[in-house]
């Protein structure tokens, strides 16, 4: 008997149709897992998008922070690690809200002895006891980098995980979009199954900071700005040494208002950012 008249007799001394047996194989092979439904989503009563640092940056996803060189990229974003773990209640004027006050750092450019100097001379140290920076974790070996931060997430979550630099992680070409949107991927899928932000630190190319802030600036291919939800530019001001401009180059869920303007830093003797409250236009 062949096994396409054993399983109809199977079926028939069951009761089963075919399209019962179709329908049993669905059921077994598909998981509730693999969809969520319009109503269910519905059913969440979301009226905001979840935000870690409010609008600029969202609780889940990738977003990029660029900018020329020595404008303080890797400042600005070790302030933002420790204004997550000891607690404030704002970053550069804008509303923190983590969930963990945890935050991972992976540092291409800089090692222990270099990061202990620099923690070592920030305000937040001094008036913080040394256990709040148990939460804030650094990655040098960045070899396996994607399977490391997995497991330090499985063991304690963290709220934003700082990738810092992009150009020294990507190993392929940056021209090849259909490379940069693959490794941007598996990040993604990472941010995505632990709930939390990462961050990149990229660069604008040579000699953009003399042009008006664009998206277009971003090294290398038009990939890595197509998946980020926000890019964030930080920029020397050309008159005053200790001013920096703050400008969102794109912002998926943002109105085109907090595009116009950049956001006017100072940057202290300290190394701490503080926002000035002013706004200039970006042109």
């Amino acid at each position: 008997m062949s096994v396409k008249e054993n399983a109809s007799d199977m079926s028939a001394s069951m009761g089963l149709t075919c399209n019962d047996i179709r329908d049993e194989l669905v059921d077994a092979f598909a998981s509730d897992d693999d969809f969520i439904t319009g109503e269910q989503l519905l059913n969440k009563g979301s009226t905001k998008i979840p935000v870690l640092l409010d609008p600029l940056l969202p609780k889940v996803g990738i977003a990029g922070l660029v900018g020329g060189s020595d404008v303080g990229k890797s400042t600005a974003l070790r302030q933002l690690a420790v204004s997550i773990v000891v607690g404030q209640p704002q970053y550069l004027g804008f509303d923190l809200s983590p969930t963990h006050n945890s935050a991972i750092v992976a540092s291409t450019e800089d090692d222990e002895a270099s990061i202990a100097y620099l923690l070592g001379r920030m305000p937040q140290v001094s008036s913080n006891h040394s256990s709040a920076f148990q939460k804030l974790r650094f990655v040098f070996d960045t070899d396996n980098l994607l399977a490391k931060l997995d497991r330090m997430l499985d063991d304690t979550p963290a709220d934003i995980v700082i990738i810092d630099a992009f150009g020294d992680l990507f190993t392929g070409r940056t021209s090849e979009s259909s490379h940069v949107r693959l490794f941007l991927n598996e990040y993604l899928n990472l941010a995505k199954k632990h709930k939390c932000l990462v961050l990149f630190l990229h660069h604008t190319g040579k000699y953009k900071d003399e042009l008006a802030p664009s998206k277009h600036h971003v090294l290398g291919s038009q990939a890595f700005e197509a998946k980020m939800r926000i890019i964030l530019e930080l920029r020397a001001d050309n008159y005053d040494s200790e001013l920096r401009h703050l400008c969102i180059l794109k912002g998926n869920y943002l109105p085109a208002s907090y595009k116009l303007e950049s956001y006017v830093l100072r940057l202290s003797s300290d190394l701490q950012f503080t926002a000035t409250n002013d706004r200039v236009p970006i042109e």
